[in-house]
């Protein structure tokens, strides 16, 4: 890891701390990590910038506690994921943030939305409950699910 400090974007002081780490995920590419902290307004930042994306198509099925464990979720500007057990597609736009997730914190960000959406769709609740409990089965490893991430066609 490398730091080193510079203005403030916040507050302009230069009691600033900027890390970056360069990391290789295998089955992504090389990415870069930075983070940002003002110790004076206390403004904080951080972001992943993949280098280039090696992959194409990805896959995983989750079928155990193990799963859920020790496999990771590339979440990819202009890349769609599907949930497929559940009929859920995540389509996302060159403006997405790159990110990495566990697959148990990128299932409960989903369980989360689904729980405030279902509060203005009346008419979808009971649908909308039912992908809730199948995924929250997901997380105990009593139910499978695939996910497939790949390269939207737009």
């Amino acid at each position: 890891m490398k730091t080193w400090g510079g203005p403030c974007p916040n507050c302009k002081s230069d009691n600033t701390e900027i890390n970056y780490l360069e990391y290789d995920l295998p089955e992504i590419g090389r990415i870069l990590i930075v983070s940002f902290l003002c110790h004076n307004c206390l403004l904080r930042y951080s972001d992943i910038f993949p280098e280039s994306i090696k992959l194409k198509d990805y896959r995983i099925t989750i079928e155990s506690i193990d799963d859920i464990r020790n496999k990771r979720i590339y979440k990819i500007p202009e890349f769609e994921i599907k949930l497929e057990e559940v009929g859920i597609e995540i389509k996302q736009i060159s403006k997405s943030k790159f990110m990495v997730y566990t697959v148990d914190g990128f299932i409960m960000e989903i369980i989360d939305f689904l729980k405030e959406y279902s509060k203005n769709i009346e008419d979808k609740r009971e649908e909308i409950n039912e992908k809730i409990k199948y995924l929250e089965e997901v997380l105990k490893g009593k139910r499978r699910l695939t996910i497939s991430i790949k390269k939207s066609i737009s």
